[in-house]
């Protein structure tokens, strides 16, 4: 048996994500949480947090930030997402802060979704 080297056998990167922070800033009408991609690809996609919202009955979940971000492989970055117009209201509403969850979505790579605090 023998192997021959196939000059187009590429093997690609995967980006991931190595770490995401627990707990998300808001800062005027941006919301500030740390990512950190791992080694050997950049990781570009988009960011989409959720939380619950309303009164007790009648909760239902809305988008409360969106975005896009890029990050350079090997680094942790504090990406801004803007506030959408439900993120202001909840926020206004719920002073002692918000449980939510961001999903964040690589592009090449997987989608995952992580619980974060809002303050």
């Amino acid at each position: 048996m023998s192997f021959v080297t196939d000059p187009d056998f590429v093997m690609a990167n995967v980006p991931r994500l190595s770490g995401v922070a627990a707990r998300a800033v808001v800062k005027g009408s941006t919301l500030r949480v740390n990512l950190s991609c791992s080694k050997g690809v950049t990781c570009t996609g988009t960011a989409a947090m959720s939380a619950n919202v309303g009164t007790k009955g009648s909760e239902h979940s809305a988008l409360i930030a969106k975005g896009s971000f890029a990050l350079p492989a090997g680094t942790t970055r504090r990406v801004s997402l803007p506030l959408t117009v439900a993120g202001l209201r909840a926020l206004g509403e719920n002073p002692k802060g918000l449980a939510a969850k961001l999903t964040l979505s690589l592009l090449g790579g997987k989608k995952a979704t992580y619980r974060v605090e809002l303050p």
